[in-house]
């Protein structure tokens, strides 16, 4: 199973396999940005904020041995950074 140990690494692994999820114009298309700090070596949280007046809410998400990145909770499911970041703790990273 491949592990990443930045996130730099992580948008490297997704170019590679043709992905465009790190692509300037996808993440300005829900005003999402990715936090830096990589748990278990492949899960990582996102920001999305759809207009400027919204709350901005986090997303865990995996970067798989392809590249590939996979929604790992709800979409915009947490409130808080922390609460993201505690909850991918607790996953199993699959076998993609």
């Amino acid at each position: 199973m491949k592990t990443y140990e930045t996130l730099a690494e992580i948008k490297a692994a997704n170019a590679r396999a043709g992905r465009q999820f790190f692509e300037p114009e996808t993440m300005q298309l829900f005003r999402s940005r990715a936090g830096r700090m990589i748990v278990q070596g492949r899960f990582f949280v996102t920001s999305e904020q759809f207009y400027a007046e919204a709350l901005r809410l986090y997303t865990v998400r995996e970067c798989t041995s392809n590249g590939h990145i996979e929604f790992r909770s709800d979409f915009q499911q947490f409130d808080t950074m922390a609460q993201a970041l505690n909850f991918a703790k607790t996953l199993q990273p699959s076998d993609i």
